[in-house]
């Protein structure tokens, strides 16, 4: 495993200095494989006459796999259909190698361009975003605990981890497991939860739904690792402004798409919630939050830079900021059950810290508006609804107004921390 790993790290040190070029050349997908992706495939154990099939038929389609891997007994247990480095794997592709695999009986599946890794499980149901079990950045690491973060997703799917009972099979029921659980334990709504508020009544130590989910939540250890997919857009040739960084040493460049500075500090955001013709927004933004989760569009202003630690507060439609949250997790595209208009919400994210104050929301009145850094300049008085129409980022000590935590703050003191 240690040659595999200065291997990985190798080649996506390579991967990276060959996009901190100020224009990179576009590479074809058979120069993508050659020089990044073939490199992974045998570090990761996959060589060898009977072990990799490449351009593996498939018959019934009539199309070609990139790569199909198969175990001792010349059974198929891995498929890899690449792309080429500067295009981003889409959902089309995604569900074309999946319905290979599907006719080839495959169990495993990954579509990647050497920079951006998606793994599939295609045995699982319902449906695509089931199916997806793994999104990775193969870029997001800056230092060694990351990459050794990174590296034990990625040996997931190495012929040794798909060879062995407690390899990719176990992992995998972990992951799952994992994530059941918290959602149990998250959703102040669920029987569980209902259960223990009884159990705690008949010994008189009452609770409430929300109390027994936080409780929960600061005593789980961290989620399982996931790193966050990079954006489709994202995907472009660095700009020349970004040239000083091909002068580093390759271990040292920064990802092509790297995570925010931890000295910018977290982000803090305002982002609006609405009633609509199947129900109610408070009750839609309890039951996400009571999971443990939260959603985004596709267009979300701030989407593609959301990041742990960043900070949330929710403006319900005439009545005001009533909830707040922060983000635990990238956002990654996955189909929650919680979710109303799914399709129009693909990207999800872990939350924690929630505080919901529906019954004492804080108003956005003239007298806060005149205290809010975004109103400088302009009259409080006048029309404000461009502040709360749309997801948007706001200062720290702007948010600390809107949450009620700087709310007896004189405006010559400094505001408390959000």
């Amino acid at each position: 495993m240690d040659d595999a790993r200065t291997t990985v790290r190798r080649t996506l040190a390579q991967v990276k200095t060959f996009l901190a070029q100020e224009a990179p050349p576009r590479l074809s997908e058979a120069d993508t494989k050659v020089h990044f992706i073939e490199p992974l495939v045998a570090a990761l154990g996959w060589s060898g006459i009977g072990v990799v099939t490449r351009e593996y038929y498939v018959k019934n389609s009539q199309e070609f796999i990139d790569y199909v891997m198969a175990g001792p007994d010349g059974r198929r247990l891995l498929a890899i259909e690449a792309k080429p480095l500067q295009t981003a794997p889409t959902e089309k592709h995604a569900a074309q190698l999946i319905q290979y695999c599907a006719v080839e009986g495959v169990e495993w599946a990954a579509l990647t361009n050497g920079r951006e890794l998606q793994f599939f499980n295609t045995f699982l149901k319902p449906d695509l975003a089931a199916k997806r079990v793994l999104s990775l950045d193969l870029l997001a690491f800056n230092s060694d605990p990351e990459f050794d973060a990174l590296f034990g997703q990625v040996w997931q799917l190495s012929r040794e981890s798909m060879t062995t009972p407690t390899g990719a099979r176990t992992w995998l029921l972990q992951r799952r497991l994992d994530a059941a659980v918290r959602d149990v334990l998250g959703n102040p709504a669920s029987p569980t939860i209902r259960q223990l508020r009884r159990a705690r009544a008949e010994v008189e130590v009452p609770a409430s739904a929300q109390d027994l989910v936080q409780w929960f939540r600061a005593h789980l250890a961290a989620p399982l690792t996931v790193l966050p997919p990079p954006a489709a857009t994202d995907l472009a040739p660095r700009p020349a402004q970004d040239r000083s960084a091909s002068a580093l040493p390759a271990e040292h460049r920064p990802a092509a798409r790297p995570a925010r500075a931890l000295a910018d500090g977290p982000r803090h955001i305002l982002t609006p919630i609405a009633d609509d013709e199947h129900g109610s927004g408070r009750e839609a933004l309890e039951r996400l939050l009571g999971a443990g989760w939260y959603v985004f569009g596709e267009k979300t202003p701030t989407r593609t830079r959301l990041a742990p630690g960043d900070r949330l507060c929710f403006y319900e439609t005439g009545k005001g900021v009533v909830a707040e949250a922060e983000v635990a997790s990238a956002p990654e595209r996955r189909t929650l059950p919680h979710v109303r208009h799914a399709e129009r919400f693909p990207w999800a994210f872990r939350v924690t810290g929630v505080r919901l104050f529906f019954d004492d929301p804080v108003l956005i009145d003239a007298a806060l508006r005149a205290r809010l850094d975004a109103f400088r300049g302009r009259d409080p008085a006048r029309g404000w609804a461009w502040f709360v129409q749309q997801t948007h980022a706001v200062t720290e000590q702007d948010f600390g107004l809107l949450t009620g935590k700087a709310a007896s703050t004189e405006p010559d003191e400094a505001p408390t921390s959000a």
